[in-house]
């Protein structure tokens, strides 16, 4: 049986809510206003985690010879300058960086017969040139 991935924002401002109808259901119980600090602080964290994870990319190619790129090496801001002259040498690198949040399904791209990040990835683990004889 599989478990539903829950939004962690959603679990904290139900856990506050919770807690605040109980505690006005029950006048034993009272809300601690610096609760709802903490939340919003850790709202924040989340956001902020979520932001960085929808902008980092994560190359699923083989690796490369000498280390010039490494299998699921991950950029957080972007692919970086110094790959710049790789990719101008070898485009089908390009075909195999994805964000990050679409790792699971860019996966299955790369094993499915006939895609472009299929025809990719084999081209990178034959060490085949591209067009231009590089």
């Amino acid at each position: 049986m599989t478990r539903k991935k829950e939004d962690p924002i959603q679990v904290l401002n139900e856990a506050v809510q919770q807690n605040a109808d109980e505690s006005t259901s029950d006048p034993t119980l009272t809300v601690n206003p610096s609760e709802k600090e903490v939340v919003g602080v850790f709202t924040e964290q989340i956001e902020s985690v979520k932001e960085k994870e929808t902008n980092s990319l994560i190359y699923l190619g083989p690796n490369l010879p000498g280390g010039r790129l490494l299998q699921s090496t991950v950029f957080r801001e972007g692919i970086p300058a110094y790959l710049e002259p790789l990719l101008t040498e070898r485009p089908e690198v390009q075909d195999l960086i994805f964000p990050l949040n679409e790792m699971i399904n860019s996966q299955k791209l790369i094993l499915q017969t006939g895609t472009a990040q299929y025809v990719a990835y084999q081209a990178l683990m034959k060490g085949e040139v591209n067009n231009s004889g590089i």
